[in-house]
């Protein structure tokens, strides 16, 4: 549940309801880093640093042009 809440802030979305889903148009970059976000043990320290890295370069790169559904 962890990542799915960081995997969705890295699209520029909220997680949706339980069976429902959402859609957001992003480009390859936002999307390899919400998948980056997928695969992180959130049981260790580090990942958070990544984490951080990952959400940040996503919100940057949102910014400059993609759009968001």
């Amino acid at each position: 549940m962890r990542a799915a809440h960081y995997m969705a802030e890295a699209l520029g979305v909220e997680v949706p309801p339980l069976g429902e889903s959402v859609e957001a148009r992003v480009s390859t970059g936002v999307l390899w880093r919400a998948i980056s976000i997928s695969c992180l043990d959130f049981r260790k320290k580090e990942s958070y640093v990544l984490l951080e890295r990952l959400l940040e370069e996503a919100r940057m790169q949102r910014g400059s042009g993609s759009d968001n559904l």
